[in-house]
């Protein structure tokens, strides 16, 4: 009888804690760690775009993953549980990429099927919506 109302008053004890308030200034997880997933994925792309990857059939899977990041990251982004906690223009920063995710995807597809006509197009189009997110 004894050990089990211990168990009961140190798990509660547990829920109380584990159920509190957050810290002031403390951030939610799952914040931090969509805006560390794209910060990773930005930096990829960016990365990829300074060598010349975006022209190289080689680098097409690449440009597949960063685009399936990107979308999977606006996903998140979207999601009740995380949208009431971003700001209005971290908001529109995760949809615009969640949208230029499919376009990253398209131009790997296109590299890797030979039509680079239709790659460089696309990736204009990534571009222009990229200057006119930095306006």
């Amino acid at each position: 009888m004894k050990k089990s109302s211990l168990f009961f008053f140190f798990s509660f004890c547990l829920l109380l804690t584990a159920c509190g308030k957050p810290k002031a200034g403390d951030i939610d997880s799952r914040v931090y760690n969509l805006e560390t997933d794209f910060k990773e994925n930005y930096q990829l792309w960016t990365d990829m775009k300074a060598d010349g990857a975006i022209q190289q059939k080689e680098y097409a899977l690449d440009l597949k993953k960063v685009g399936n990041k990107f979308k999977s990251i606006g996903a998140t982004a979207r999601g009740s549980a995380v949208k009431k906690l971003l700001s209005e223009d971290d908001q529109k920063i995760y949809t615009t990429y969640e949208e230029l995710g499919k376009q990253i995807y398209d131009v790997g597809y296109a590299l890797y099927y030979g039509k680079k006509e239709e790659a460089k197009k696309l990736y204009d189009e990534i571009q222009q919506k990229e200057e006119q997110l930095k306006e």
